[in-house]
């Protein structure tokens, strides 16, 4: 997904737990390639964030 995002995992990482720094127009990147992807992030990323 970072790939067809054109960021780095790292950047993936903190979009999907909602950490760190990411510009809007990123957020609306890594979202849309999530979307292409059908990527869903596991439960335990989800409740870690939470």
């Amino acid at each position: 997904m970072a790939r067809a995002a054109g960021v780095s995992r790292a950047t993936v990482s903190r979009v999907v737990s909602g950490t760190g720094p990411v510009s809007a127009t990123t957020v609306h990147r890594v979202r849309a390639a999530a979307e292409e992807t059908l990527f869903f992030p596991s439960e335990l990323v989800v409740r870690r964030s939470a």
